[in-house]
């Protein structure tokens, strides 16, 4: 790379990274050593707990004091902009909406009820493993009139479901399916034709936003607004609250949100103009 950027003058350049990835964090140190303009994409989400999300957290802060160019999802990410530098842009949206409304609609791939459940997050499959098997077992246990469960796993959940010897209950075996992960538009139409879903990951919560449907996600913190209050709740590991959610999970179905604006043509519109 410093063979390909010598004697080149790349100071009006953008240096564009996503969201909240180690690998986005590398990027902008990368401009930095370049000298080149650091653009952030979905900039301003905290959850304002350097634990949950962890490591994401603490890379969303050190690229926003990095960056010099914010395009930030709604006024909430813009206001947790405003004690760092560089010019802060509303998109109003996520660029994940428009991943989501790409999708075609396909036909229900199991002809039984169903929901999706995820655990895949560090804190819970690496930090907190017995913690996570009791609650998983706790969900399957209790789930309402036997609906089936498409348990969708990460290589990091194989790996804790086999450290902790977790095992399905007999008589409840034929009503738990194992997935691995999906192809993008394989996923959308799982959780669109899902009763509900149970989660640990944040873009998650906001594609269950997107779909308006109900929403119970397995953590203690956040780091976005979408859907708190409406179709999504948050577990913060108590059972009654769990238990509460799968008995009236219908009272979460919500309306399913439309793309008001493009966020990537307001991003564009802006770097081009600039």
């Amino acid at each position: 790379m410093k063979k390909e950027f010598k004697g080149k003058n790349y100071k009006n350049c953008y240096f564009i990274v996503h969201g909240d990835p180690v690998s986005s964090l590398i990027g902008a140190i990368i401009s930095k050593i370049y000298r080149l303009r650091l653009v952030h994409v979905e900039s301003g989400l905290r959850s304002f707990n350097y634990l949950e999300p962890f490591p994401e957290e603490i890379t969303r802060q050190i690229i926003s004091k990095l960056a010099d160019v914010h395009f930030a999802p709604n006024d909430w990410a813009v206001k947790n902009l405003s004690h760092v530098g560089g010019e802060k842009i509303n998109t109003f949206q996520n660029t994940m909406l428009e991943d989501y409304v790409s999708v075609p609609r396909r036909a229900r791939k199991y002809k039984s009820k169903y929901f999706v459940l995820i655990v895949h997050r560090q804190e819970h499959v690496i930090f907190e493993k017995e913690k996570s098997k009791e609650l998983i077992e706790f969900i399957i246990k209790n789930v309402t009139n036997k609906m089936k469960c498409v348990f969708v796993t990460h290589a990091t959940t194989n790996k804790f479901l086999e450290e902790v010897n977790f095992k399905i209950p007999p008589s409840i075996k034929d009503n738990v399916v194992f997935t691995s992960r999906l192809k993008y538009i394989d996923f959308v139409n799982l959780i669109r034709n899902s009763e509900f879903i149970i989660t640990d990951g944040g873009s998650n919560q906001e594609e269950a936003y997107y779909a308006g449907l109900p929403c119970l996600l397995l953590r203690n913190y956040t780091e976005r607004i979408e859907g708190l209050g409406e179709n999504v709740v948050l577990s913060k590991g108590n059972k009654r609250t769990i238990k509460s959610f799968m008995a009236s999970y219908k009272n979460y179905r919500k309306k399913e949100i439309p793309m008001v604006v493009k966020p990537s043509k307001i991003i564009v519109d802006y770097l081009v103009k600039n």
